[in-house]
């Protein structure tokens, strides 16, 4: 095995976000299965809320291979932390609920949407991949990268 990957994703803390856990959980199995027996993967997650300590998250940020970051329902939480993954300049994965209204314009990075109110297989599926391909070619998946000015 060459390398253990470190992926990091944080979600808003909401009481009705049971069924998308459970979504992005079976992605991150369908990564393990997608990259063994080459590669191994680990998974750890924080729900922003107003407690975590902005420390603790820019830590994990900067540690982590990959940064998965849900937008969801107008988190400025997310906004905040989005920022730490471009100055840290990590590949980063934008899980989008078809809810949030975002005030930003980053409509220019890549990102995974969904309905949290009918996910499916699908949306596992698309995870999945994006996470394969992010750790393949993290380069690639950099916010920085993805700046109108640095495209080739």
């Amino acid at each position: 095995m060459d390398k253990i990957f470190k992926v990091f994703y944080t979600t808003p803390n909401y009481s009705d976000d049971l069924k998308f856990e459970q979504a992005v959980k079976d992605a991150f199995q369908k990564v393990r299965e997608m990259l063994m027996p080459d590669r191994s993967v680990m998974f750890s997650s924080m729900h922003n809320t107003q407690y975590s300590s902005p420390f603790s998250i820019t830590g994990e940020i900067n540690n982590a291979d990959l940064y998965i970051c849900n937008i969801a329902k107008n988190n400025s939480n997310a906004m905040y932390e989005l920022g730490i993954a471009q100055g840290c300049n990590k590949p980063t994965i934008l899980l989008i609920d078809n809810e949030a209204t975002l005030s930003l314009d980053i409509d220019f990075l890549r990102y995974v949407n969904y309905d949290s109110n009918t996910l499916s297989n699908n949306f596992t599926h698309h995870l999945a991949k994006a996470i394969v391909s992010a750790l393949n070619d993290p380069d690639d998946w950099k916010l920085n990268s993805l700046l109108p000015s640095n495209k080739k």
